[in-house]
């Protein structure tokens, strides 16, 4: 009698044993897993900030071949775009469409600042 409730007592011990192991497996598995998934979302985080970067750099490299400040005449200069683009004069206030080699008329100042704006007005001739 005696000898069976040992072996028996033993035989818990054992499962209880190897539950342990399997909880323990478990939880490093879930471990791993969530460590996977963190590093997955830093990774396509860190992608998506790199792809903005990107698009600032473009969006600032066509502003800036927007922008144009002159220190001439305005009946005598020339812009030189090959995309239509849309500017305004900050001292005559005007907005107009400009096209390849189109000039700027009827502005008083001989130092103008162009720059780009989504007004669709012509300048006044």
């Amino acid at each position: 009698m005696n000898k069976k409730k040992k072996e028996v007592k033993k035989k818990k011990k054992k499962k209880t044993k190897n539950n342990k192991k399997k909880k323990r497996r478990r939880r490093r598995e879930k471990k791993k897993k969530k460590k996977k998934r963190r590093r997955e979302e830093e990774e396509e985080e860190e992608e998506e900030e790199e792809e903005e970067e990107e698009e600032e750099e473009i969006m600032q490299q066509q502003t800036n071949t927007i922008t144009i400040l002159s220190i001439q005449r305005c009946q005598i200069h020339f812009f030189l775009y090959t995309n239509v683009v849309k500017m305004k004069c900050f001292v005559c206030t005007n907005s107009m469409t400009l096209y390849t080699d189109m000039k700027h008329r009827d502005c008083a100042s001989q130092m103008f600042l162009m720059s780009y704006t989504p007004n669709n007005t012509k300048h006044s001739s």
